[in-house]
This record gives C-alpha cells, structure tokens and sequence, in this order.
C-alpha cells in the first residue's frame, strides 16, 4: 500500500510555516520588549526627576532655614555662651517660639537637629514645632554623616545640587 500523498505534501508545507510562525512568535516578543523597556526607562527617569526636585526643595528649604536671622543667631549666641536655655525658661520659651515661627520640617523629617560648631547638639524638632533643648544626651539623635562636617556649607557662588 502506497503513502498517500496529500500527508506528506502536508508535512512538507507545515514545516515552513512553522518556522515563519516561530520567528514571528519570536520578533513579537522582542519588539514588545523592546516597547516596553522603553516605557519603563521613561517612567523610571520620570520617577528619577521628580525625588530630584523634591530633594533640591527640602535642601532649599533646610538651607533657607538655617541662615534665617533666628537661627544664626541663637547659635552664635550659643557660640558666645550668652544663653543657657536649660537654665533660663523665659529665654527658652522665646527660643522655641522663635524656631517655630522660622520652619516647621516634622511633615518631612522625623528629627531635625541643630548642632553647633562644637558638633553637639543644640537642640532638635521630633514633632510638629515643638523643639527640645534639654535631654539631649538621651534623645538618642541619629548622628550626622562625618561629611556633613567637612562641607563647606551654603555658599552664595554654588548652588546645592549642582555642580
């Protein structure tokens, strides 16, 4: 008994379309790779810019914070030893009112702290305007980078963040 022929024309003929199904199985693949890893770099970049922007504004505000009027002169008083705010409630009370009128950072920042040129802490921010000055052994504050120290600071030539 004879093969028939319409079999193996069939296999003959599927083999070919076969291939041409896999290779374009395979280009779909890779074109909607391609497609989409350029969606997602674009997202990713987008995410990128705007916790730049975010960031270069808390830097603004932090900075524009510490060389308000109040801040630099509380801490050059305390340089001077003029005030002791454990010592002196009145003084304190003015001096918390005074650095709840120049910012409040608690939406941003679980602790803010200002040191002073020494590096000890002065005083610090845990919640919405209220600042401590004492206890400041036992407040268990995050120590600062050592970089922090070795910056130069806010300069007017140089922005932060750029370069």
């Amino acid at each position: 008994m004879r093969p028939k022929p319409f079999l193996t024309y069939f296999i003959l003929c599927a083999i070919p379309l076969l291939l041409l199904a896999a290779l374009n199985y395979w280009n779909g693949v890779r074109t909607a790779d391609s497609t989409l890893s350029t969606i997602v770099q674009n997202d990713v970049n987008s995410l990128n810019g705007a916790v730049d922007e975010v960031l270069n504004e808390r830097v603004h505000e932090i900075l524009g914070f510490t060389i308000k009027g109040v801040v630099q002169k509380l801490l050059s008083q305390k340089q001077r030893n003029e005030i002791d705010p454990a010592s002196n409630y009145e003084q304190m009370l003015d001096t918390r009112m005074r650095l709840k009128s120049a910012g409040d950072f608690s939406d941003y920042f679980q602790t803010l702290a200002l040191f002073t040129n020494d590096r000890k802490p002065f005083c610090f921010q845990k919640g919405p305007g209220e600042w401590t000055f004492t206890n400041l052994d036992s407040a268990n504050l995050p120590q600062p980078d050592q970089q922090v120290w070795a910056s130069p600071g806010n300069t007017s030539s140089e922005r932060p963040g750029t370069t």
